[in-house]
């Protein structure tokens, strides 16, 4: 299996779109940043499942606070999808400064 796959490497993949002017670097930039924000919301729905559930196991030991607290919720899943927007946004201007050429040779 090619390592570029394994460490998720899209530069071939975005230099084939620029070769082929498919991509304009907005363009470019916007996939990247739409990835990552994806996977963001993924991980916090499943995290948000997780806390509800551990929440809802450790009632009994909770004394005076609530097993789910909507608030909370909202506030740590905003923090930790800006977070994740952030993280993307050096990646995607990186990926927006590909040149094709270099980018789809052997490495």
């Amino acid at each position: 299996m090619d390592d570029r796959f394994t460490r998720g490497d899209k530069r071939d993949v975005v230099a084939i779109a620029k070769r082929d002017r498919l991509a304009q670097r907005e363009r470019v930039i916007r996939l990247v940043l739409k990835e990552g924000a994806v996977l963001a919301f993924i991980g916090s729905v499943l995290g948000l499942g997780g806390a509800y559930g551990v929440g809802k196991l450790m009632q009994s030991t909770l004394y005076d606070v609530p097993a789910f607290d909507p608030i909370a919720f909202a506030g740590v899943i905003t923090v930790l999808l800006l977070a994740a927007l952030l993280a993307s946004v050096l990646p995607a201007w990186r990926a927006s400064r590909v040149e094709p050429i270099k980018a789809l040779r052997c490495d």
